[in-house]
């Protein structure tokens, strides 16, 4: 259970203004495992508010209702990214705005770092699915030309026999380059080549683009961001209109 309580306020407060977010235009809902979500929670007027969780494929999901906004929010890691899995749905009787290009990561090394107001190990805003997809196929590029460059040194050897103007046969070894092996390297790069492209193609699908989602409407997908391995605790703000949800993870 968190709390936005005043020295954590005053970083979330430096944070919004450090990414060009003021305070005064946005209102932070915190997740908590008290269904009330914290009634201190800053900026929440007084509208009704509740927390809640529930467990997907194994996978703990953490949900706020606030003023008809229903978002449920899970984390995901796939070793190299920390992805967030989301959901929102919209009754709150206007149109809204998803936007989680706007949405940020804080890392700490400790939860009571961040209860003390102090210095997260670092803040990123969430990565582009562009950047992911082209990490991986420039990877891809870079395994197939180091293959394809191996393969080009490889040879064959072919023992034949010959014989001399005299009619005398010696053994001979005739070197040349290894076809079948320059055959089998780019074969392994078209293999690499097509699973990168599908990879790629996954996680453009399934991310979670900026939409206006309108009355009576629900949009979902994955939102992905820099991981910290030294961290210990981690916030998520996800970006809805002028609202910014705060979901926690800790190791």
């Amino acid at each position: 259970m968190f709390k936005i309580i005043t020295s954590a306020f005053f970083v979330i407060v430096a944070t919004l203004a450090a990414f060009g977010q003021s305070e005064t235009r946005n209102k932070l809902i915190a997740w908590s495992s008290d269904k009330t979500c914290h009634k201190d929670n800053q900026n929440n007027e007084g509208f009704a508010l509740e927390c809640d969780s529930i467990v997907i494929d194994g996978t703990p999901a953490y949900i706020i209702d606030y003023k008809g906004i229903f978002v449920a929010f899970s984390f995901l890691d796939d070793g190299k990214y920390l992805i967030a899995r989301a959901y929102v749905a919209n009754n709150s009787g206007d149109k809204i705005l998803v936007d989680p290009t706007k949405s940020i990561v804080l890392h700490y090394k400790i939860e009571s770092d961040y209860a003390s107001g102090g210095k997260a190990l670092n803040v990123e805003r969430a990565l582009p699915p562009d950047y992911i997809a082209d990490k991986i196929l420039f990877k891809t590029k870079l395994q197939n030309a180091l293959g394809e460059l191996g393969a080009g040194f490889e040879k064959e050897e072919t023992k034949v026999k010959i014989t001399d103007q005299n009619g005398n046969e010696a053994n001979a070894v005739i070197t040349a380059p290894d076809k079948q092996a320059r055959r089998d390297a780019k074969n392994q790069s078209n293999t690499r080549t097509n699973s990168a492209n599908e990879q790629a193609q996954n996680v453009i699908e399934a991310a979670l683009l900026p939409n206006t989602v309108l009355d009576k409407s629900n949009i979902g997908g994955l939102v992905y961001f820099k991981r910290n391995k030294k961290a210990g605790y981690t916030q998520v703000w996800l970006r809805v209109d002028n609202i910014l949800f705060i979901f926690e993870k800790k190791k």
